[in-house]
């Protein structure tokens, strides 16, 4: 819910998100914890590649809303009062 993108549709994409978990993880293992400023330059570098090849290969992002499940409001007596 919210603001951005749907998984992807493709396995490229997916190949991509990998692909970004296994760096991210390549540089916590390397660079932290004596190297803090250069695991979140790291970090933001890797980041900003991602959004950009999200934003360059994807579709538009959008506003996502999850309506609300018909199982759980269907449960809800509405005919007592609400105690808090």
């Amino acid at each position: 819910m919210g603001y951005g993108w749907g998984p992807p549709t493709c396995w490229q994409g997916w190949v991509v998100i990998a692909a970004f978990v296994v760096l991210q993880s390549v540089g916590a293992l390397f660079l932290l914890p004596d190297k803090h400023g250069a695991f979140l330059a790291c970090m933001t570098v890797l980041l900003t590649g991602f959004i950009g090849i999200c934003r360059w290969k994807g579709e538009s992002p959008s506003w996502r809303w999850v309506p609300p499940s018909p199982l759980f409001s269907s449960k809800i007596d509405k005919t007592r009062p609400d105690p808090f």
